[in-house]
C-alpha cells in the first residue's frame, strides 16, 4: 500500500481526491493580501 493509499484511507477519501488540483474559491471568501506598511 502506498503512503498516498494510507493517508486516502485515514481520512476517509478515495486516493484520487488527494491528487486532484483544488478547486477555485469563490471571490467572496477569498482572503485579502495583509496590508505593507
Amino acid at each position: 500500500m502506498s503512503n498516498i493509499e494510507r493517508i486516502a484511507q485515514a481520512l476517509g477519501v478515495e486516493p484520487w481526491t488527494l491528487l486532484r488540483p483544488p478547486e477555485p474559491e469563490p471571490k467572496s471568501r477569498k482572503r485579502k493580501a495583509p496590508a505593507q506598511a
